[in-house]
């Protein structure tokens, strides 16, 4: 590990926290290699151990580093999409779920209007059995297999576009976009009119390319992901 500036003595966990994610991002602390140690860290940045201490433990709880007992931390294979998955379960609660359903309605629009022109009839079979194993897991009422089922399903809607960047985005975002299915999965459980009407919408979707109607999709779509609505219909 190259020589690390010395630390200003202000703000200090959080200058050593933003140093050591900045040198794992950019590729400087490469996955799977160690850390110094604390007592190293200290005389590198000059600085004591208790900010060395708390910023070690930020990387931890965020997954950027692992600790191997008796060994060492180390840094992990880390992605974007990782990054995400961590913030989803950290900070995200049910409030957050009409600014996601914004970024997912951006992202599906376009790629199931790539999808009427580049769609395969294997894709769209394979969107029609995803929506039987939601329609199956909504009837046996297990609402994480309905979540994990949904989010394949709009995934897949992503792939359908033969844009390989479109799944890509879709997953970089898939903690928060999971989380934001699962949440709304089980907040409607006991909700039979709303649930029923977001698995319809899946029979729609498929439908609807097939037809090549992007009219009807955005309609759906739109309603699909109106959080504000299917709240006022509780």
């Amino acid at each position: 590990m190259e020589n690390l500036a010395k630390i200003k003595k202000t703000n200090i966990s959080e200058q050593v926290f933003d140093l050591l994610k900045t040198h794992i991002a950019q590729g400087k602390l490469k996955a799977g290699e160690k850390l110094p140690s604390e007592n190293e860290l200290c005389a590198m940045l000059g600085v004591s151990r208790p900010p060395v201490n708390a910023a070690v433990n930020r990387l931890r709880a965020m997954g950027l580093v692992e600790v191997r007992p008796g060994d060492g931390s180390y840094v992990k294979e880390f992605s974007s999409s990782d990054y995400f998955k961590t913030y989803a379960d950290m900070v995200m609660d049910i409030q957050d779920i009409p600014e996601i359903l914004e970024v997912r309605r951006a992202l599906e629009i376009e790629s199931f209007r790539l999808a009427m022109e580049r769609a395969e009839e294997s894709d769209i079979t394979k969107l029609e059995e995803m929506t039987e194993r939601i329609i199956k897991a909504r009837k046996s009422k297990d609402y994480k297999k309905l979540a994990k089922n949904d989010y394949l399903f709009h995934l897949h809607i992503c792939e359908c576009s033969k844009n390989r960047y479109f799944p890509m985005m879709f997953n970089m975002l898939e903690g928060l976009i999971y989380k934001q299915v699962e949440m709304f999965a089980i907040s409607i459980e006991k909700r039979t009119a709303i649930d029923e009407k977001t698995i319809d919408d899946h029979t729609l979707i498929c439908k609807a390319l097939r037809e090549k109607d992007f009219d009807t999709y955005i309609r759906i779509i739109s309603e699909h992901t109106n959080y504000e609505a299917h709240m006022k219909e509780v």
